[in-house]
């Protein structure tokens, strides 16, 4: 079964879930983003709460997107989109 990552990454909190093949989300878990350190430790520590290797991610993101570039508006946190798909191995980021 192909899964995808899905997150909404906000200021405060960020909640993310799995959406199997028919697009459904399941294991949905809401984050605390004072608990981690940036946006690489909050998807590491949901996937491996739940154990799933997804191959592709949609994330929407509190803060404008410039291309590779992404900052959030409310919290100290930027990846390059390119990385952080290579770093967890997928396929497509959107």
């Amino acid at each position: 079964m192909s899964l995808t990552l899905l997150a909404d990454i906000g200021g405060s909190k960020s909640r993310f879930a799995l959406a199997n093949s028919a697009g459904r989300p399941e294991r949905i878990l809401i984050m605390d983003n004072d608990t981690v350190a940036d946006l690489d430790g909050a998807i590491s520590r949901y996937l491996d709460e739940t154990g799933a290797r997804p191959r592709a991610a949609t994330l929407a993101i509190a803060g404008p997107i410039d291309g590779e570039e992404v900052a959030l508006t409310n919290r100290a946190w930027r990846f390059r989109r390119g990385e952080l798909a290579k770093r967890f191995g997928w396929s497509q980021l959107r």
